[in-house]
Formats: C-alpha cells, structure tokens, sequence
C-alpha cells in the first residue's frame, strides 16, 4: 500500500522538481480517480538557485511536507502559505551546514520559522 510520495534530491546537481511534473500530476490525478489521497512530500528550497521555483513547485502541488526549505526564510508570503495550509517543514540545520548553505548554525533560518 503506497501512503504517500517523498522525492528527495540534492536540489543544485540533479532535475528540477518541474522534470518531474507529468509523473507526480498523473499520479494525483489517478489516487483521486480512485477516491484516495496521495499525499506527497517533496525536497525543496536547499539550493543555490537564487529563483527558488521548487519551493513555489512544492506548494501548488499540494505537498504535506518540505524538507529542508532553507530558502523559505527568503518569501515571506510562502511562509504565510505554508502556514494556512499547515505544510510541515523538516529543518535539517546540520545538513545545511556541511553542504554550506549556512556558515553559522546561530544563524539558520530556523529560527525565522519558529518565530
């Protein structure tokens, strides 16, 4: 039995979350053609990439969960969205170090999430 779908992938080295797309709509399309919920939880906003289009991808997807979403500190109106829709975000801030998107794990977006 499948509960739900998690793509995870180091966001600056392999395809976008949008090469993705036709599979990931298909899929939601067919658990709601028979009447289920599948539920996805999606790798997004742990990037170089200054655009962040994965985590607007993410979110009109109808994610459950963002891992990472470092970049999320950055859109202030995404955060208000992943709020109302109650979008859980898992913080990896050692993660986020090693891979150097933080230099100073006292300054980690985290902190702006829980505020």
């Amino acid at each position: 039995m499948v509960i739900g779908f998690d793509m995870v992938n180091e966001e600056d080295f392999t395809p976008e979350l949008d090469s993705f797309m036709p599979q990931i709509v298909d899929a939601i399309y067919k658990a709601k053609g028979m009447n289920k919920d599948f539920p996805l939880y999606l790798h997004c906003g742990e990037t170089n990439d200054k655009s962040h289009t994965q985590l607007y991808d993410a979110i009109l997807l109808g994610t459950k969960r963002i891992g990472h979403g470092f970049h999320l500190a950055f859109h202030p109106d995404l955060m208000k969205i992943v709020k109302e829709k109650d979008i859980c975000i898992e913080c990896c801030p050692v993660s986020n170090f090693v891979l150097g998107y933080t230099l100073d794990l006292r300054c980690h977006p985290t902190r702006s999430f829980l505020h």
